[in-house]
């Protein structure tokens, strides 16, 4: 089986500072180049088959290309292991209020911890752990930073010739990652008190501003995050632009150009320059790929600013003065380029080719796998609590949580799967039991059922700030993590009875949508270029195909167009389709105070809309090549089954 998770948006440690350049045009030294913004990894995990019995072919080996990431996984858990116990160590050699060299130890652990429940989600089964670790070095941190004072020593500077770091970059970088914790488990405005903190500690620390900016936007405070992404862009190097910042300011423009003094022209005036001088390095650079890569790193994002300001922006910007269709055949030509060119950065930054051949293998072999009657009779839990949104990326799954979750008695999860993240042990735990006999199989089987909906819950009351003790618990999970239509064979088996929802939308806006958009880093990089996006979309055709026929009628499919012509109608058929009564509320879904950490922040707090319907016409000569390679699939003829 197969699972894909787009990691949240938090980075990596805090340690990017903020600096002087000097407007001279010599390339800056390698050192400075090469301090990438940092990004997250998806978790792809995948086995192979033959023709054999269902329990040996899932028990095989998963081919190297397709099992390196959980490889790294299994590598992360040791090192946690590892740590886990260099902790305890410590702990049995300091006093009693600890030492500074257990503090750190703590860190490492719980940075450690952070980064494993960054790229590789799983409901955030650490989260407890991390923060607990991480609060116990922020006391130890503190109790230092007193001392030091009392003594009438210094706190931002190495205490020592001995010491790595001072005192007051420690907290920063405690209370950076605490807040990137928060920031994972939905717990926005925890993670802005952080970040805030951090930057007490290390003031204008362009990570921490970048990452509260994200945090801001996601609540809907754009003009607090309009204000630390400008900060961001007007402190940083020139030379070594912070260049996610760039892209963040787009996105807040778009969500609401009037949180951006100057608007869309600033923008424009900020990241042309950047676009310039950075470009200028790639020939210097061409013989040092780690340089090489970073540089078409910040390319990707410089470009795709430039991108959303010609698509979006020049009109706010430049007023009415240029209208025409001429004007307007300039503007989709300029937008485009920028596209073309933030995309041939990114495919210029991916180590590893498309493994076109490995994915035509994947799907052959989940055909051969979940054929017809691989399912045995009476194996599976009777719950119906988990409901799964499943789909291609970019077909208005957001706004189909979005709607449930404005059920008093539904919760969404969001993409932070607590199944998808335990598939692997799954899909292990149920070979071992096959073994065994249809009873240990059927007890196995129950008991992960009952893990991960446990797990949901325990997802929700992390999440959850009213008083637990009086709360009404959901009836309904919602799972979000879209590739998990690769993995509804095994969705199947734990929960025969819940509610897999497949929305889909116009096959062209859907590929375009995901052709132009920034994920983060992972097999959705592939959307960057035609050839593997093609490729994708209509393995994932294939894919929902074969669930029709071997278990007919077992999907729910939802047509993103249906949902908002009709959003009352529709509404009503799905919250009938999950047992429930309706709630008007849900129909006031864009009014529902509840941050949502997507790439359809912005579009999730508005009313139902249709101007993104046929949207992929504007660039229709563009895409001309795109459309060719999809084939007949560039036309979907299913209908909504509610």
């Amino acid at each position: 089986s197969s699972s894909s998770s787009s990691s949240s948006s938090s980075s990596s440690s805090s340690s990017s500072s903020s600096s002087s350049s000097s407007s001279s045009s010599q390339p800056p030294q390698s050192s400075s180049v090469l301090h990438p913004n940092r990004g997250g990894n998806d978790d792809s995990k995948q086995s192979s088959s033959s023709e054999s019995s269902p329990p040996e072919r899932l028990s095989r080996s998963a081919p190297k290309h397709l099992s390196k990431n959980h490889e790294v996984k299994v590598q992360i858990d040791k090192q946690i292991s590892k740590l886990r116990f260099e902790v305890t160590e410590l702990e049995e050699r300091s006093n009693e209020g600890g030492s500074v060299d257990l503090a750190l130890k703590l860190y490492s652990l719980g940075e450690t911890m952070r980064q494993r429940d960054s790229n590789f989600p799983d409901g955030g089964s650490l989260q407890k752990e991390t923060l607990e670790v991480l609060k116990r070095a922020k006391v130890i941190f503190m109790t230092e930073r007193k001392s030091l004072i009392e003594k009438g020593m210094t706190t931002n500077e190495r205490s020592s010739d001995n010491a790595n770091i001072s005192v007051d970059s420690a907290l920063s970088a405690v209370h950076f990652s605490i807040g990137a914790t928060y920031f994972i488990a939905n717990l926005f405005d925890e993670s802005v008190n952080e970040y805030t903190t951090a930057l007490t500690y290390k003031p204008n620390d362009l990570e921490s501003l970048s990452h509260r900016a994200t945090s801001y936007h996601i609540l809907g405070k754009f003009s607090e995050a309009a204000s630390d992404l400008l900060t961001v862009i007007e402190m940083d190097d020139p030379d070594v632009p912070y260049a996610d910042a760039y892209v963040g300011l787009a996105k807040v423009l778009t969500a609401r150009s009037s949180a951006v003094p100057g608007g869309w022209k600033r923008l424009y005036e900020h990241v042309s320059k950047a676009v310039d001088r950075v470009t200028q390095y790639l020939e210097h650079y061409a013989d040092n790929q780690q340089a090489f890569q970073i540089i078409h790193h910040r390319l990707q994002k410089l470009n795709l600013a430039l991108f959303q300001f010609y698509d979006f922006g020049k009109q706010d910007a430049v007023g009415n003065d240029d209208e025409g269709e001429e004007n307007f055949d300039t503007e989709v030509s300029n937008a485009w380029k920028h596209l073309e060119l933030s995309q041939k950065s990114k495919q210029a930054t991916l180590q590893i080719p498309f493994d076109l051949r490995g994915e035509t293998i994947r799907n052959r072999n989940l055909f051969n796998i979940f054929s017809e009657g691989f399912w045995p009779t009476g194996v599976g839990s009777s719950s119906v609590a988990p409901v799964f949104i499943v789909g291609f990326v970019r077909s208005g799954s957001t706004l189909l949580e979005k709607i449930l979750d404005a059920h008093a008695h539904i919760a969404g999860c969001g993409e932070d799967s607590v199944f998808n993240g335990n598939l692997n042990e799954i899909r292990n735990a149920i070979v071992a039991a096959s073994q065994s006999g249809f009873g240990k199989l059927k007890n196995t089987v129950d008991i992960w059922a009952y893990h991960v909906t446990e797990g949901m819950q325990k997802r929700w009351q992390r999440e959850y700030k009213g008083n637990l003790s009086t709360a009404d618990i959901p009836k309904r999970f919602v799972d979000k993590m879209l590739t998990n239509y690769m993995n509804i064979g095994f969705i199947h088996m734990l929960y025969p009875n819940a509610i897999i929802l497949h929305v889909f939308r116009n096959p062209m806006d859907t590929i375009f949508s995901s052709y132009k958009h920034d994920f983060p880093a992972g097999r959705l990089d592939y959307t960057s270029d035609f050839s593997s996006l093609a490729h994708m979309y209509r393995g994932y055709r294939d894919v929902m195909e074969h669930w029709d026929k071997v278990l007919p009628g077992r999907v729910t499919h939802i047509k993103y167009e249906d949902l908002v012509h009709d959003l009352p109608g529709i509404a009503k058929k799905i919250i009938t389709k999950l047992g429930l009564k309706w709630d008007d509320d849900i129909l006031n879904f864009h009014k529902k105070i509840r941050a949502t950490n997507t790439l359809s922040t912005s579009q999730v707090r508005q009313k139902v809309y249709t101007s993104s319907i046929n949207s992929w016409k504007k660039y229709e000569s563009h895409l001309t090549p795109l459309k060719e390679l999809v084939g007949e699939r560039h036309e979907y003829d299913l209908k909504t089954n509610l």
